[in-house]
């Protein structure tokens, strides 16, 4: 089972997945890519402005998207 958490968060969000992750993307609602570090299952939200992003996980076996919410 993939889990998501802390949602919303202020500072990081961790996945925890039992099939290996691949990669992240996260994009503002504006469709825009934002650069953000991935590190041991751990996404580094600090640098980004609060608001609502899409984040796209890539799978061994596919990839799916999540709305996370970033907050003050």
């Amino acid at each position: 089972m993939f889990h998501i958490f802390p949602n919303p968060t202020t500072d990081f969000i961790k996945l925890s997945s039992p099939q290996s992750i691949k990669g992240v993307k996260l994009f503002d609602m504006n469709g825009k890519e934002n650069r953000i570090p991935f590190k041991e299952n751990s996404i580094d939200m600090h640098a980004l402005i609060p608001g609502c992003y899409m984040l796209n996980i890539e799978l061994i076996d596919g990839s799916f998207v999540t709305k996370e919410v970033k907050k003050k």
